[in-house]
């Protein structure tokens, strides 16, 4: 199922500088998969437009936000990139609520 919500609302976009913006969806996604996959460096190249292609281990959860014109509307992705690690899955499975869909990252040489 997806969760449409219509903000209507002012809000700063302060990633690279975006004036204020009335956003008319916004969406919560999530970035799983194991540890060492490269959950970290994929959300890293969407939000800053730079490769990393090293990275600490996530703990719990780390967010990233992004604006995006959308037939024209404004669209702001919220991406939450969970911990891979067996110790944090009963941690990163409370934010599961009220996300409209799921990346699933996975290395095909393991």
């Amino acid at each position: 199922s997806w969760l449409f919500t219509n903000t209507r609302s002012s809000l700063t976009y302060d990633h690279n500088s975006a004036p204020n913006l009335c956003l008319d969806f916004l969406f919560k996604f999530l970035v799983i998969g194991n540890a060492g996959t490269g959950k970290s460096c994929l959300l890293h190249q969407f939000i800053e437009k730079k490769f990393k292609d090293d990275s600490n281990h996530t703990i719990g959860v780390e967010f990233g936000s992004k604006i995006i014109n959308v037939g024209g509307k404004y669209v702001k992705l919220q991406i939450w990139d969970t911990a891979g690690q067996e110790r944090f899955r009963s941690v990163t499975r409370s934010y599961y609520r009220g996300a409209a869909g799921a990346l699933l990252v996975y290395d095909i040489t393991r």
